[in-house]
């Protein structure tokens, strides 16, 4: 048995060359667009990324592999012509079980494999855009969005090399993505889906 935790933060910011010519960008790739330079562009993020494994190995030929992952996002990226605000919040669990038996079929196969599994994925995603003075400042919501992305994946492979002159590989994969879409800024309708 055995157990594997990551975690990581990451703080970004970025300014964006936005809008330079070729010249610019090469000979001083710090300068700005004019209304970049005057919005203050760029982009802040911060991320924070865990997961945890298990692994097991149940008897002499079958292992399974166990998985959950988190990540959160909060960014603000500030344009010239709006700000756009995300927060995001990932999570997702992945199993998988291994048949590795190369005695199996030991005349034919140097190595026999065989994989079945599933991985779940939920995704929280807010973003709103708000209008600008044109100088980096925060005006009016523009736009107030939430959606909900799902993910759905199921697999199998089969895989075996042939006394080691040949490796045969063949899977089957089914994935299911759907969305839920709503529209919480009210002064331009429901634009919800």
């Amino acid at each position: 048995e055995t157990f594997k935790f990551f975690g990581n933060y990451t703080f970004l910011k970025a300014e964006i060359p936005s809008s330079l010519d070729s010249v610019d960008y090469i000979d001083n790739p710090r300068e700005a667009a004019f209304i970049w330079k005057q919005a203050n562009g760029g982009e802040r993020n911060r991320k924070i990324t865990a997961g945890a494994a298990y692994e097991a190995h149940i008897g002499k030929h079958i292992s399974q592999v166990t998985s959950f992952f988190a990540n959160h996002r909060d960014s603000e990226e500030i344009r010239p012509f709006n700000i756009l605000k995300e927060l995001s919040l990932s999570k997702g669990l992945r199993t998988e079980w291994i048949y590795d038996n190369s005695a199996i079929f030991k005349n034919l196969f140097s190595a026999f494999q065989f994989h079945i599994g599933g991985e779940i994925f939920n995704e929280d995603y807010d973003w709103q855009t708000y209008d600008t003075d044109g100088l980096g400042n925060r005006r009016d919501l523009i736009s107030d969005n939430k959606e909900q992305r799902y993910n759905y994946n199921f697999f199998s492979q089969l895989k075996f090399d042939l006394n080691y002159k040949a490796t045969f590989t063949a899977g089957i994969n089914y994935n299911h993505t759907f969305y839920e879409s709503e529209d919480f800024y009210i002064q331009d309708g429901d634009q919800s889906g």
